[in-house]
């Protein structure tokens, strides 16, 4: 009989990975190196290269994990200048999101990303894409830089004193 639960316990643990492995397959995960609960910083990561952005947008997945995003840096392969991309109030769908001076502002708010103006989260752009742990509710949000030609593509993701991380993955 213990075998028998000690045997159930262990497929539903199991199924549980699974399950959150096949939500997270067709996204790339992002993940920032952990700050300290003293220290913070944004750092900027490649995600992809080489990318022919014709007709493409990126969607964003929450992970569950406390996240700050401060922009999205496309870097033109024929070394043309850099784009900078901050326009998180344009994120689709517009319902998923709530304007937040401090990340008080949307504490108990499980539906929809923070878009934060606080003075230190705006590194670039006055503003940060934010969601706090556990949001279970938290909707895949998109957005269409409107770019053509091949591109590389970076993200600012805030380090912080817990694991940050994001799904993104290409939409036409």
């Amino acid at each position: 009989m213990k075998k028998a639960v000690l045997m159930i316990v262990a497929l539903l643990v199991l199924s549980v990975h699974i399950t959150a492995f096949a939500a997270e397959a067709d996204f790339d995960v992002m993940t920032a190196p952990e700050g300290t609960a003293t220290y913070h910083w944004w750092e900027e990561m490649l995600w992809k290269s080489g990318v022919k952005l014709d007709g493409k947008g990126i969607e964003l997945k929450y992970l569950g994990d406390r996240l700050l995003i401060n922009y999205f840096k496309f870097v033109p392969d024929d070394g043309t200048e850099p784009i900078i991309w901050t326009k998180f109030t344009s994120l689709l769908p517009a319902e998923a999101l709530i304007e937040a001076d401090g990340s008080q502002a949307y504490v108990g708010i499980t539906d929809k990303w923070g878009i934060r103006t606080d003075a230190n989260m705006g590194a670039t752009g006055g503003q940060s894409l934010a969601a706090h742990t556990n949001m279970e509710q938290l909707p895949n949000v998109s957005f269409y830089p409107g770019l053509t030609g091949t591109y590389s593509i970076y993200i600012s993701i805030r380090a912080v004193d817990a694991v940050s991380r994001v799904g993104l993955r290409l939409v036409d």
